[in-house]
């Protein structure tokens, strides 16, 4: 899919909900309420005496009574904490970012996370020098490194004056394809994974990152500017489902809107508005139990079996229908034999 979207996303504040895809992925929660409504389309539908009513709409408001009165219930959680920042900060020249990246130390952030092509300005073809020399915490950035003829547009944890494996990002939205070139692999980056931007609306991306051990995702992201940051606040509505599919934190750092620092439950710790600022929390690490990250798409593929049965079964029955046909006796015309 060029934007694989999902009623999920509407429900990326519901706990009970977002908790759900540690063990069926987006995929199920989507499908829970595409039920709910077909299932009420029915209901309203359907005739019959009370009883058979009641017992149709059962389920149904089982489902939303259980959605509404759990919607805060968020299991209890323990585990390494980290505080970390997420800036959020248009325009990324060297002298704005030195002064984030100090403020960030100040409001002690032992990692921070910089918008996607934050680093651009600062590592011209791929030469991170003046990244390496950046002052305040640890911090991961995107930026375009030399490959020619087109870069891959790549992520990397700078600390301590040095430079991590770098990230190329896997999932390039609409023309980007024309200005870079896909990655192919998750990458390893200590502790921390790496990705970037559109690579939050795939799952398996982020199942790949996560398999790796990483007890944090580090998310640079830039979505274009909009009335209220909508596209951004669409795009970030992924950030939970994915922390909870895979039981890690994720810090989404974004140029202009929804900046946010997810938990591994897919907890909203702290989110930013529209505008420049400097998002500091603190957060519960990964990993935590989420067998989906194991399991991988498979209430997807369950339901795509599931419909294949009816098909199946019609096309054998068709076939055996076909076979009985073919074997009743076919009678021949008589023929008068006169003797002469």
């Amino acid at each position: 899919l060029k934007l694989p979207a999902h009623l999920a996303l509407s429900q990326y504040r519901n706990a009970a909900l977002v908790q759900l895809s540690a063990v069926g992925g987006i995929w199920l929660v989507s499908f829970l309420i595409w039920w709910s409504n077909f299932a009420l389309a029915a209901y309203l539908l359907s005739e019959g005496s009370w009883r058979e009513r009641a017992r149709r709409a059962a389920p149904i408001l089982a489902l939303l009574v259980g959605s509404i009165l759990l919607g805060n219930a968020w299991l209890p959680i323990s585990g390494q904490r980290q505080t970390v920042a997420a800036l959020q900060i248009a325009d990324c020249d060297e002298a704005t970012m030195r002064k984030a990246q100090l403020k960030a130390a100040q409001a002690g952030a032992t990692l921070a996370v910089w918008p996607e092509f934050g680093g651009l300005a600062m590592a011209p073809r791929g030469d991170t020098s003046i990244l390496r020399e950046m002052e305040g915490p640890p911090f991961v950035t995107s930026f375009r490194d030399d490959q020619s003829p087109l870069p891959h547009n790549v992520a990397a944890l700078f600390a301590e004056g040095k430079e991590s494996a770098r990230y190329a990002k896997r999932k390039l939205f609409g023309e980007e394809s024309k200005m870079h070139v896909p990655g192919d692999r998750a990458v390893a980056a200590g502790d921390i994974g790496l990705n970037i931007c559109f690579d939050s609306c795939f799952p398996f991306v982020i199942r790949d990152t996560a398999r790796l051990g990483h007890r944090l995702v580090a998310l640079p992201t830039i979505d274009p500017p909009s009335t209220n940051g909508f596209i951004a606040a669409i795009h970030a509505s992924y950030t939970p489902f994915r922390a909870a599919e895979n039981g890690i934190a994720m810090v989404r750092a974004d140029g202009y809107a929804n900046s946010m620092i997810v938990d591994p439950r897919g907890r909203i710790v702290a989110e930013a508005g529209t505008g420049d600022r400097i998002l500091v929390a603190q957060t519960v690490l990964g990993p935590r139990w989420a067998p989906g990250k194991w399991l991988g798409d498979w209430w997807l593929w369950l339901c795509g079996l599931l419909l294949l049965i009816p098909y199946v079964r019609s096309r054998l029955h068709s076939e055996a229908k076909h076979g009985n046909r073919s074997k009743d006796p076919v009678e021949s015309p008589g023929v008068d034999r006169h003797e002469l």
